[in-house]
């Protein structure tokens, strides 16, 4: 019996090997999910910087600007333009030269959170403003926001296009989403790129970022833009959350090459 001991202490040593150190942290844990080829993360990353360098050729430039964040009762000028913003206890509303807009009972255009459009009545606090034009055209572009605000509510953003030479409305919505988003042209009109935001907002699912061309029709108001089959025109970035193998993916269906 003294003899086998040796041998049956061996055996078992042998059989308890431990994993390699490859697939385990010395904590003991196992490590997180192994990054993506770098041919996926540079395909990601190039699409990307192509679209970011064509925002940036595309984008019209705003012929004046109003930054700096005022709260209730302000009042300032833009162009020839003037413009209110008030808040009371009853209701927020703008007036722009002249023309009194209420907030209450107004939607964005877009979908803003899982293609639900958002309600506009709780932004009272004007963020900034841009006016916008293009040979007789003006364009005011205002953001707003909530304040206070609490939460995931803070990722909000809401735009009010305002169309000069019609007077007509176009709001639109966004969470998480550019501070500025784009405007340029298309067909020679105004167009602005909407963005629209599914998934879980705290990151357990995938996440989805879907930016639409809106575009300025002859009665002022802004209109999805499709092609001739009615399928519209958007960029759609999709991030894996909870994989670090895969930093995203985008689908990009165009009116032009992006380059």
């Amino acid at each position: 019996m003294r003899r086998l001991l040796p041998v049956l202490l061996l055996l078992l040593a042998c059989g308890h090997q431990r994993e390699p150190d490859a697939i385990r942290k010395p904590d003991g844990t196992k490590p997180a999910a192994v990054a993506a080829p770098a041919a996926e993360v540079r395909a990601f990353d190039s699409s990307s910087a192509r679209w970011n360098a064509y925002a940036q050729r595309v984008a019209l430039r705003p012929q004046e600007e109003r930054t700096r964040q005022v709260h209730a009762d302000s009042v300032f000028t833009i162009g020839r333009h003037r413009v209110e913003c008030h808040d009371t206890d009853r209701e927020t509303w703008l007036k722009i030269d002249g023309r009194v807009i209420r907030l209450a009972g107004k939607v964005t255009l877009n979908g803003v959170t899982d293609r639900s459009p958002d309600s506009v009545d709780f932004a009272n606090n004007r963020l900034w403003a841009r006016l916008y034009r293009h040979g007789e055209k003006e364009l005011l572009l205002l953001a707003l926001g909530s304040e206070p605000c609490t939460g995931l509510g803070c990722s909000v953003k809401e735009f009010l296009l305002y169309d000069v030479a019609t007077r007509a409305l176009s709001f639109f919505g966004s969470f998480r989403g550019d501070d500025h988003p784009l405007v340029l042209l298309y067909q020679n009109e105004f167009a602005f790129v909407a963005e629209d935001f599914s998934g879980d907002p705290q990151g357990s699912t995938a996440m989805t970022f879907r930016q639409h061309l809106y575009a300025r029709a002859a009665n002022g108001r802004f209109r999805s833009v499709t092609d001739a089959q009615g399928r519209p025109y958007e960029r759609v970035v999709v991030e894996e959350a909870t994989d670090d193998r895969y930093p995203g993916r985008q689908r990009l269906h165009w009116f032009e090459p992006v380059r």
